[in-house]
Order: structure tokens, then C-alpha cells, then sequence
């Protein structure tokens, strides 16, 4: 039997008194497709009981699955062998209690009754229960846990019959409210064939380890992303309606998603042995379902480790033949999509370790090796003839995939199930072919774009945003799904789900579609590294994060991973509050995630347990600033350089070097001093110097990095630490100049401007015959032209401080380009 109560009526269900206790006046009813009652009455009981034609005689050992939901007050029970009689009604029970605990009741008492203790209810989201009543043993499972495996002396039963019975009650409290919904009993004698296992394999990102994320190592704890919800209703549609049990028969396979394909089937084999095979029959098959990233591992399993072990492979999104997004990023670091969330794991991953290369391609494919095995091996480049780039001629060439093509055998195609995806929004489309143009000095220093760079992009509604249908597929595959979604809602939509489901042969099976997806602009992200707490403070007043008791409604906070994430987040200024719990240096990784673009940033110090440090965030989400911190004294941004300049000295154990960045703290300690005294002309005075004192670290750095005995490593952080420094003294440079009263005149920054174009032309006449990659020259000329384009701009806008603290940037930077030339 079964009834999720959807049609609103209670009509073949039959409520009984206890006739031995005081019956509950309030009645039960259907209230938003859950059955349910709310008690206000003390020491009172009602029972709801199928009645003959809903039970259907399913006799007395049966599987009860149900959601539970708590919504106050302390007994909240499920009956089961429930037999009404004139004098004395008859049960068992699940009797959940408080405090968080429930007991297994024999009513009238038998010879014994137990208990488990089991986490507190949470009284906003429902339980799964799962009650299998056999004679002689009744196993109890919460979520999908076993807990509590009852067994005893089938002779004490004295009540061996009755059918299942929704129970309520109260006793000394006399409020009681608790709903029940999606109920299946299921006969034991009817009981389904065993089902194949079925794992799970979610996308890029959708794995998260903290401490492969903080320190760049292995990892050993991977888990599923705390932010990302995408797969929430393909695990309800599993578990809740197809009756599978986590750990039993369904399992998620959490991977490193920065590893190449082998070596992830390589951890897939291991995973698959220690964990979903355990304990399994010899002849036991799995059913692998996987999205995007996930279905390539599942598909390179069954190619490298053989198809032994697997029923059927479920692939959605996945590129069989690589992705243009890929080789976007591969080739010139461009990374992420403003529409989906599937790759902000990845990009929080590089913010938290670029410093340590010499340019983003270089940090793309240093940290993501794996990324690789994901270029295209299909033409999808044009040259500005509109001539096609065959594939095969590029400079990456994804010798693996191409491999992995020609030896598919028709074996692993009978497995292979492959659904492709189409975004049906007139307004966005999947990028088809790039039209590559000549790239430019600097990238050709940067070692970016080395085919061209892209130039135009023509787009297709053969796609779903990420993956063009030709690659989601394969020739010859067992079957072929095309589904109206974006890559990133395969998997969480009721059309992609009801796709794996026929792939599976379970069309029977109800896809679960109670998760929505979260909107992603505009978002703040809010990742820290330890020794610390994070709690953040929106414009309106509501808070997130540590300790607070009531967050925000628009917010995700995961207080062990330390991260936090605040959709459809308000426009203006944010407070954030760092508590440290222990000495030591603390990281704050910041996204503003916007129609606009992705901007991230990270600030830093160091903490002591007991201290609080608290900054204010701007966030525009129409206009982001790079730089979002801000004090209208400049005091903040001078703390947060003195401690990038202090990560950067314990970095960098060199005694002249050292000495170099001790005189730039000393300016900084200075010009704060003067902003405590309220004398903005002196701190304007010391910052200037900072200012230029850190942009001629860099340039030493790279003149004399081996006179001073640096690593080419060190000289890497050095360059990128300073320019770090660099940009919160140039904005504290611009607060303190205007407050300092002083005033520029538009004939001093022409000048300025000037004379900075004629140190970029011989920059430029040295380039013109350079010809050669050299990462460090072209990361220090595009900041060179930036911070030049950035001061006219300023200039045509009247913002002569912030032209003119760009242009002392700048001619060092062109300076130190000349050096490296």
C-alpha cells in the first residue's frame, strides 16, 4: 500500500482511540500533501489506521517507509502490528522522544523494550524512516542509517498480527504537532528482487576536501560539496521512492577532480572494492550513474578496470568528446560560467593558490592537470579566414581521449547509456566554434592562447551551456536520452532524472524534485582558512556564519568547512568579523559572484585566540569593485598590505631581501600612525613611499633574484605577493591623498602620463623582436598596461588621484619589464 496524501483526503484511513487512555480532541488532517495533527491537549493518544481496502491484507511482516516530520513537542510515534480490540489496543511503536532519543515500545510492555539515542530532530526537515518487521527481528533505519537491529524470542510476541497505524499523543507536554507523508508498506512475501547497487558520480566540483583546498595536497576526506545541491533530488528519487538504502545500495563517489581520468578510475577501483562490494554476493553487478566529469571516470573504469562489476553506466553531460570550456581554460585560463555553480570549486582552488605561479595559465594547468583529458577531440576553431583548425593540428592535442575513442569495445558500448542535454533559453546558447585571431605580446609572453586567441564564438542549441550534444554522446551506445536542461540541471531536474531512471529500467519510479536550484547572481562566497571563525553581516542586518543562532534565510554555511555562501545577496556593505581560536595566520578567500563578471579576492593577517579583526565589503553587484574592503581612512587596506608583506618575508628567508620588505612596513606603520593622528598629509607622504617602495621590491626582485640567492619559486611569490601589496597601497595612496586636502592638477598628470608612454614605447620597440615565452615579463607588462589604461580612463573622468596612483604603478612596472627584457 501506499499514499503521499497528495489528493488532500483521508478518506480509507479510519482514526482509533485507545480505549484504556483519554482520546486527543484535535483531528487529523491534510495540510500541504502531508497528513498530519496538532495537538494542544495534555496526556491524550490517537492512532490513524488503514483501513481494510488501503491495507490489502499485507499480513505481519512488512517494510514501512515514511517521512516523519517533528514540528514540536516530545512524542512523536509510528505504530506497526497495530490490532485494536474493545479493552486494549495493540502495538509496537517507534517512540521518539526527547532529548533525541526514541525507544522501540511492545504496548502492552513485553518482556522488554530498548532504546537509541539518535540526534535531536531537526523540527524543519522531515526524517525517512524505514521499519522492516519481521517475527523475531525488527530493523529500524533513520536517513538511511541503520539504527537500531532489534531481535528477540519470537515466542514472547503476544501480538503477532496488525497492520501499520500513525500515532500521536501527549503527556506532561501538552503540545504535540507531527506529520506524516510518502508512506509505503510493502509485503515481505512481495518484496522485490535484490536491486543492483547504484553509485553516483557527481561533476567537477561537486567534490570538496578542506585540506586538499587549503594546502593544495591529496586530501582524504573527500565529500560532497557543502554549496552544491544539484544531486539532492536524484538521491530523494533513489532512496525515498525507489526504496533504495545508503551504504546498502546506493552510494556517492566523492573524487579529486584535479587528477587525470586514470588515475581517477584508478580510485574509482579501490572505491568500488573497499566500500560498495564489501560484503556483496561474488556475482554482485553495479549500476554507475554519472554527471559531466563523473560519467567520463565511470566510462574510463569500464575501459581500464573492465565491466566484471557493472550492470549498466549512466552518463549525462558527459564530454565523451571533450568541451570547449575546457580548452578555454587549458589555453588561456578563462574559467567559470556566470550562470552555473559547477565551477566555483575550481576557482576557489586557484584563488587560494596562484600566488605560486608565474601566470593563470600556468596556475590552471599546474593545480588541474586533469583538466587536460577534457579538450576537444572534434574541430571547433576557425582561423579569421573561416578556415577550420583541424583538432589534431592544435597545440595541446588530448592524445588520451582520442585514445579512449578507438579502443571502445562494443562491450562497454552494451553498458553505455548516454543522455546529452539542450538549453531551451532563446537567450543563451553553446559555444560551437571559436574563430581564433593573432594573440597579442603579451600573450605570447604569458604563454596564453598559444592557437590564437579567441576572437568571435558562434553559438548552437545543440548543447546544454557546457557540453555540445556530439560529444554528450556515443555511436553504438545501448541508448540515447535528449533532455531540455543546462549541463548544470541534468541531473536535478524531473525530465533528466526520469532519463537515468529509464536508462536503469526503473521507468516506474517517481523522480524526486523537492530541491530547486539555487539562484547564483548575485552571491557572495566566503571561504576561511584556519585559525579562525567567520561571521558576516548583511546590509539589512541579518547575519550567517559562526554562532549565529537565526542565519539569514538566503544563506549556506558550512561551520566545518568554514564556508559560507549568500545568494541573492543585497547590495551594499557587509560587515565581516574574523574571531580567532588560536595563533596564527588566517586567509579569507572572497567571490562576488554577478551578472557582470566573477571577481575574487583574499585578504589576510594574523590572529591570536580571543581576537577579532572586522572589515566592511562593498558589494555592487551591477558594477563589482576588484577590490571590494574598504575604510574610508585607508587604515584597512595598510593592515591588510603589512600582513601580505609579513607572509611574504616568512615566505622569503633571505636576510637583504627581508630588509627590503622591513623598510616597507616601516612606511606602512608610519602612515598608519599619522591616519591614528588624524594627519593625512604626512600618512598621504609615507604611503606614497610604501607605494613605491613595494613596486621597486618587485623590480629588484627580478634584477638581482640571484644575487640575493632567491629560488625561481620565491621570485614567483615575491612578484605576486608585492603586486598584491601593491594594489591596497595604491587605494590607500587615493583615501589618504584626498583626505590630505592636497590637489592634483590636470597638467601635473598629463605630464605623468606622458612620460609614462614613452617608457612603454621602449618597452614596446624591445618587444616587437622579443618573440619568446618569458611568464614573468608578460604577467609584469599587462599589469603595466592595465595600470596605464586605468589611469586615463581616470583621467578623462576627473579622478586625478586615481590616475596618478596607477601612473606610479605603472613606470615602475614598464621599468621592471625593461629588466626582464
Amino acid at each position: 500500500m501506499e499514499d503521499d496524501f497528495d489528493d488532500g483526503n483521508i478518506d480509507n484511513w479510519i482514526v482509533v482511540a485507545d480505549p484504556d487512555r483519554t482520546p486527543c480532541s484535535a483531528p487529523w488532517e491534510v495540510v500541504g500533501g502531508r497528513v498530519g495533527i496538532s495537538i494542544n491537549q495534555p496526556s491524550c493518544t490517537t492512532n490513524l489506521m488503514p483501513n481494510d481496502s488501503l491495507w490489502n491484507d499485507l499480513g505481519n511482516e512488512y517494510v514501512i517507509d515514511v517521512d516523519m516530520e517533528f514540528v514540536i513537542g516530545t512524542d512523536h510515534n509510528i505504530a506497526f502490528r497495530f490490532t485494536p480490540t474493545i479493552l486494549k489496543n495493540y502495538w509496537y511503536d517507534i517512540h521518539f522522544t526527547s532529548p533525541g532519543g526514541f525507544v522501540l515500545e511492545r504496548v502492552p510492555p513485553g518482556p522488554t523494550s530498548d532504546s537509541k539515542t539518535y540526534p535531536v530532530p531537526n523540527r524543519e526537515t522531515p526524517y525517512h524512516i524505514k521499519i522492516i518487521m519481521k517475527t523475531g527481528d525488527i530493523e529500524i533505519y533513520i536517513d538511511g542509517n541503520l539504527a537500531l537491529d532489534y531481535e528477540y524470542d519470537p515466542l514472547t510476541d503476544k501480538f503477532p498480527t496488525g497492520r501499520v497505524a500513525l500515532r500521536a499523543g501527549t503527556g506532561g507536554d501538552s503540545v504535540s504537532e507531527t506529520y506524516f507523508d510518502n508512506l509505503v508498506v510493502t509485503s515481505l512475501g512481495d518484496e522485490p528482487e535484490e536491486k543492483d547497487p547504484v553509485v553516483v558520480l557527481p561533476g567537477i566540483g561537486g567534490s570538496w576536501d578542506t585540506t586538499a583546498m587549503v594546502t593544495g595536497g591529496d586530501g582524504d576526506d573527500w565529500k560532497k560539496t557543502p554549496f552544491v545541491k544539484v544531486y539532492e533530488n536524484l538521491k530523494n528519487t533513489f532512496i525515498d521512492n525507489a526504496g533504495y538504502v545508503e551504504g546498502e545500495d546506493y552510494f556517492e563517489f566523492y573524487y579529486d577532480w584535479r587528477k587525470p581520468l586514470t588515475d581517477l578510475a584508478d580510485d574509482f577501483d579501490d572505491f568500488l572494492q573497499t566500500t560498495v562490494l564489501t560484503d556483496k554476493p561474488e556475482d554482485t553487478k553495479v549500476d554507475l550513474v554519472g554527471h559531466s566529469l563523473g560519467g567520463m571516470v565511470a566510462r574510463v573504469y569500464a575501459q581500464e578496470h573492465g565491466i566484471d562489476k557493472l550492470d549498466e553506466i549512466v552518463t549525462t553531460g558527459s564530454p565523451h568528446e571533450g568541451a570547449i570550456p575546457a580548452w578555454l581554460a587549458w589555453s588561456g585560463a578563462e574559467v567559470g560560467e556566470r550562470w552555473s555553480w559547477q565551477w566555483l570549486t575550481l576557482q576557489l582552488y586557484l584563488q587560494a593558490h596562484k600566488f605560486g605561479y608565474a601566470s593563470p595559465v600556468a596556475a590552471v594547468r599546474g593545480l588541474t592537470p586533469g583538466l587536460k583529458d577534457l579538450l576537444p577531440i572534434f574541430d571547433f576553431a576557425k582561423d579569421e579566414e573561416e578556415t577550420v583548425m583541424p583538432y589534431s593540428g592544435l597545440t595541446d592535442l588530448n592524445t588520451y581521449l582520442d585514445g579512449l575513442k578507438s579502443s571502445l569495445s562494443s562491450e562497454v558500448k552494451d553498458l553505455l547509456n548516454t543522455i546529452a542535454g539542450r538549453e531551451d533559453d532563446p537567450d543563451r546558447n553553446t559555444v560551437e566554434w571559436l574563430t581564433l585571431g593573432e594573440r597579442s605580446f603579451i600573450d605570447q609572453l604569458l604563454g596564453r592562447w598559444p592557437d590564437g586567441k579567441p576572437v568571435n564564438r558562434e553559438y548552437t542549441d545543440e548543447g546544454d551551456l557546457t557540453v555540445l550534444q556530439k560529444s554528450a554522446t556515443v555511436s553504438g551506445a545501448a541508448s540515447t536520452g535528449l533532455v531540455e536542461a543546462a549541463h548544470v540541471s541534468l541531473p536535478q531536474t524531473e525530465t533528466g532524472i526520469q532519463a537515468i531512471l529509464d536508462a536503469l529500467d526503473l521507468s516506474e519510479v517517481t523522480p524526486a524534485t523537492g530541491v530547486e536550484p539555487l539562484p547564483r547572481n548575485p552571491s557572495l562566497v566566503f571561504f576561511l582558512h584556519s585559525p579562525a571563525e567567520l561571521t558576516v553581516t548583511a546590509p539589512d542586518g541579518s547575519q550567517a556564519g559562526f554562532g549565529v543562532a537565526s542565519p539569514m534565510a538566503n544563506s549556506l554555511y558550512s561551520s566545518e568547512d568554514k564556508l559560507l555562501i549568500i545568494y541573492n545577496a543585497l547590495a551594499g556593505i557587509y560587515g565581516v568579523e574574523i574571531l580567532g581560536t588560536d595563533s596564527g595566520q588566517y586567509h579569507l578567500d572572497i567571490g562576488q559572484l554577478t551578472e557582470a563578471g566573477e571577481f575574487f579576492t583574499t585578504i589576510g593577517e594574523t590572529t591570536a585566540a580571543g581576537e577579532t579583526d572586522s572589515y566592511q565589503l562593498n558589494f555592487e553587484p551591477d558594477d563589482p569593485l576588484v577590490q571590494p574592503i574598504v575604510d574610508e581612512t585607508g587604515k584597512t587596506q595598510l593592515i591588510l598590505a603589512k600582513a601580505k608583506l609579513k607572509e611574504l618575508k616568512d615566505a622569503v628567508n633571505r636576510r637583504w631581501f627581508k630588509n627590503f620588505i622591513d623598510q616597507i612596513i616601516r612606511l606602512i606603520d608610519r602612515a598608519v600612525e599619522k591616519i591614528d593622528q588624524g594627519r593625512f598629509r604626512w600618512a598621504q607622504v609615507y604611503v606614497q613611499r610604501a607605494l613605491l617602495t613595494d613596486y621597486y621590491l618587485r623590480l629588484f626582485s627580478d634584477r638581482h633574484w640571484s644575487f640575493w640567492g632567491l629560488t625561481a619559486q620565491e621570485q614567483i611569490l615575491a612578484h605576486n605577493l608585492a603586486a598584491e601589496v601593491g594594489q591596497y597601497l595604491e587605494d590607500a595612496f587615493i583615501i589618504t591623498f584626498e583626505l590630505s586636502g592636497r590637489r592634483l592638477t590636470s597638467r601635473q598628470v598629463q605630464s605623468y602620463i606622458r612620460e609614462t608612454e614613452r617608457l612603454k614605447a621602449r618597452v614596446d620597440r624591445r618587444l616587437e623582436s622579443y618573440g619568446q615565452e618569458n611568464q614573468l615579463l608578460g604577467e609584469t607588462y599587462e599589469l603595466a598596461e592595465a595600470k596605464l589604461a586605468g589611469a586615463k580612463a581616470d583621467f578623462d573622468s576627473g579622478n586625478l588621484a586615481e590616475a596618478y596612483a596607477q601612473l606610479l604603478a605603472a613606470k615602475i612596472l614598464y621599468q621592471e619589464a625593461l629588466g626582464l627584457l
